[in-house]
């Protein structure tokens, strides 16, 4: 009897194509009578980064996607992909910036010269942030001013943690410069009066 080299066992490592589906395996035989042994592994739905094996796997309260840790938001303690909370807590990146410029302590001008966006575009954020109830005008004609109203310093909160790795991070790091840049004037200004 001639001695054949044959497969008993084949395994095969596959993601997890099917939304929803943590992990799975299979068992199934070959025609050649092997067993096969198939492993489907967890990636994010929304991205598509690999879960990987003891890391938390986060589902969507909504739509039941899985998520990785950089596209699970936390919203009123329950977690939402990037898609679900738009339709919760829509907030576009203009929009961020401005919340964050007016948290920080900016005036409209220095918000405006840091997110360099046309005019138009500016103020149509603007309006739709004061629709959305995220900002308040008060004061009145020249003297007004927007101040953040609740609803806003809830989205920017909610925003600023899925957005700190992105490229808002480094619009982030503009803002503290400038306040810091500001900040120094005001302390030269003050020494040169003093003496």
């Amino acid at each position: 009897m001639e001695n054949v080299e044959r497969d008993i066992l084949e395994e095969v490592v596959l993601p997890e194509d099917r939304e929803g589906i943590l992990t799975s395996k299979r068992y199934s035989t070959t025609a050649a009578g092997s067993v096969r042994r198939e492993i489907r592994l967890s990636f994010c739905d929304y991205g598509g980064e690999r879960i990987r094996d003891g890391e938390q796997t986060i589902v969507c309260c909504e739509d039941q996607k899985k998520l990785c840790k950089s596209h699970a938001i936390r919203y009123l303690e329950r977690h939402y992909c990037p898609d679900c909370l738009q339709r919760h807590l829509p907030l576009s990146r203009l929009q961020f910036k401005i919340l964050h410029g007016l948290i920080k302590g900016l005036q409209l001008s220095d918000i405006k010269e840091l997110v360099r966006s046309r005019t138009e575009e500016f103020r149509a954020a603007l309006s739709e942030l004061k629709a959305r109830r995220y900002v308040e005008k008060k004061g009145v004609s020249l003297f007004s001013y927007y101040e953040i109203a609740d609803r806003g310093v809830l989205a920017w909160k909610t925003y600023s943690l899925a957005f700190e790795n992105s490229e808002l991070a480094h619009f982030v790091e503009e803002v503290e410069n400038h306040l810091k840049e500001v900040e120094l004037s005001h302390v030269t200004r003050s020494n040169r009066e003093r003496h």
